[in-house]
């Protein structure tokens, strides 16, 4: 088996979404090259970066970027990648109690706006917990971490009780 690169392309890795936190650094890199000869220029919103000469690249603020290597008489251009860099989220949990009777339930949401959330018990990720509220019939410390794109962060714990209703003896007992 053997894989033939065109080596006049290039990529910036990594691929998915480049949404992070504020005071993040991503680290951007132009994709594979055998070729240990070849020179690379990185670009900030269409203008060059200077002394950005390497492989990679690393970003701490939004902007477009693009790299272009250049390898003998091949010049290739990346796709243009959007970087964003926001705001942590704040998430805070509300809710209706925070002591289940027997057999009740108690509302959990998250006051922290995001693209994805995910509910932890003790936490253990609960896979039926991604959305932005969630019912609970157990006690337990509770927490859910809200994202905007890969930057996520997680709410204080929650800690959901059980009331025992006291045991009352009369006087046969």
């Amino acid at each position: 088996f053997s894989l033939t690169l065109n080596q006049c392309e290039v990529d910036i890795y990594p691929m998915e979404e480049l949404t992070y936190c504020k005071g993040e650094t991503l680290l951007l890199q132009a994709g594979f090259s055998a070729d240990t000869e070849a020179t690379y220029q990185w670009y900030k919103n269409g203008s060059a970066i200077r002394g950005a000469f390497q492989s990679a690249l690393r970003v701490t603020v939004d902007g477009e970027y693009q790299v272009v290597r250049t390898s003998g008489s091949c010049r290739a251009e990346s796709p243009i990648r959007q970087v964003s860099f926001v705001d942590p989220p704040v998430p805070l949990i509300d809710a209706n109690g925070e002591v289940l009777c027997l057999q009740d339930s108690l509302q959990l949401s998250v006051s922290g706006i995001g693209s994805s959330y995910q509910w932890f018990k003790n936490n253990l990720r609960i896979p039926e917990g991604a959305r932005r509220s969630y019912w609970v019939d157990s006690p337990g410390s509770y927490e859910v971490e809200v994202a905007n794109g890969n930057c996520a962060t997680r709410s204080p714990v929650y800690d959901v009780l059980t009331f025992n209703p006291p045991v009352i003896f009369t006087e046969d007992d």
